[in-house]
């Protein structure tokens, strides 16, 4: 791995701990990966051998059913990292991920990261506040889910993408630059197709939302929020 590959480690909120000194000295361990447009990076059962950080592109999480029926768990995008629920034991992973559009990852081996966190406990401490912290957010998005009416699921869908991939635009608004399918977004929500789109075009007429064919623009995230009361 080169000096670009570890400026782009220290890009992710875990290794940001380090110094880019110190991650130089793991060089070694870390390997580059390329992912074409739908191809996987893991699968559910896969053994969980491996922490990957996004250098590129970007991924989704996914789990499904035992009817068969897909739920995006979240997309993933430069600096993130996936593949760490399972790091601290030697469970199977529990979703699949893959890659939306072409994405370079680093990928570094369980046992290496595992004796990176022995060597640098602030490192251990970072993934530690880390897995909670996606924890935390996994039981709000289950309790939204079993609680929530549709349209408040699709509406914080809307907004956790403008969060992770949005940028602002005149006027207030947010531009999500990457089109999230309709169907992708009735997954994120854990809804049907058809809910969603009706909810979408409710949102369009309100004057709230606004969506081309490589592009997603929230015309007024004040107001969708407020929708979340």
């Amino acid at each position: 791995m080169n000096e670009n590959g570890v400026k782009a480690l220290r890009a992710s909120p875990l290794l940001a701990v380090l110094s880019e000194e110190t991650l130089k000295q793991y060089c070694a361990v870390f390997h580059v990966r390329q992912l074409q447009a739908g191809e996987y990076l893991y699968f559910d059962g896969d053994a969980a051998n491996t922490l990957t950080f996004i250098r590129t592109g970007r991924i989704k999480v996914t789990q499904v059913s035992s009817e068969g029926g897909e739920m995006i768990i979240g997309f993933f995008g430069e600096g993130d990292f996936v593949g760490c629920c399972c790091l601290l034991d030697t469970a199977k992973l529990p979703c699949s991920a893959q890659a939306v559009e072409p994405t370079e990852v680093i990928c570094i081996a369980r046992e290496d990261f595992l004796r990176m966190m022995n060597e640098h406990p602030a490192l251990a401490v970072r993934t530690a506040q880390e897995i909670t912290r996606r924890l935390r957010l996994a039981h709000t998005k289950m309790k939204n889910l079993a609680l929530d009416p549709v349209e408040k699921r699709v509406v914080a869908a809307l907004l956790e993408l403008s969060e992770r991939f949005g940028a602002d635009a005149k006027g207030g608004a947010r531009v999500i630059p990457s089109r999230v399918t309709r169907l992708e977004l009735a997954q994120m929500a854990g809804t049907t197709l058809e809910s969603a789109s009706r909810t979408m075009s409710k949102l369009k007429r309100a004057g709230l939302v606004r969506s081309s064919r490589n592009r997603t623009v929230l015309l007024s995230p004040p107001d969708l929020v407020r929708r979340l009361r």
